[in-house]
């Protein structure tokens, strides 16, 4: 498998629990002006955007980063088959005027992990998955999660149509 996209990947009873809490007051979001590190160290032009992000990390350094985390994480992860956890994050895009893409990258450049994104709200954004030269976009739309392999390059589209995007970021290992 490169990528696989699930759609109702979640019991909505859940899902409605999760996206109610990461869109409350209860998550102190932290500002991201980088969109994606850049892979040289001097080349910071083509990853900065006039946006910029939020970001919220569950897990990270070998670490839990929150108390929500047994509470929104841990049923994600065994849906996933995970096994180890590299990084785990919320994310909040805010919209702008035209549509704004980030570079393709990796999350990590680690052998034999997998990257998901579950989509938090519906919008015109979402993510550009690049196989075999190919590109293709797919949508946020609400408890879809897209699930790929690690070295498969993706890129983030903000929307235009909606004034938030949330969606949680997952890097780990599967059995």
């Amino acid at each position: 498998m490169s990528f696989e996209i699930i759609d109702n990947f979640l019991e909505k009873s859940f899902f409605d629990l999760i996206s109610k809490d990461i869109k409350s007051s209860k998550i102190p979001w932290y500002f991201r002006e980088v969109d994606v590190r850049p892979k040289e160290k001097n080349n910071l032009s083509i990853t900065r955007n006039k946006n910029g992000y939020f970001s919220f990390c569950y897990f990270e350094n070998n670490t839990t980063d929150s108390p929500l985390f047994y509470k929104h994480i841990v049923p994600v992860l065994v849906k996933l088959n995970a096994i180890s956890l590299v990084h785990i994050r919320a994310l909040l895009f805010f919209r702008d005027k035209d549509t704004i893409e980030s570079a393709f990258h990796t999350d990590f450049n680690l052998p034999n992990i997998k990257t998901a994104i579950l989509y938090l709200n519906d919008c015109n954004g979402g993510t550009v998955v690049k196989q075999n030269e190919k590109e293709v976009f797919v949508k946020s739309v609400s408890n879809r999660v897209l699930i790929m392999d690690e070295n498969i390059e993706h890129k983030g589209v903000y929307q235009t149509d909606t004034h938030k995007r949330y969606l949680l970021n997952f890097n780990y290992f599967t059995k």
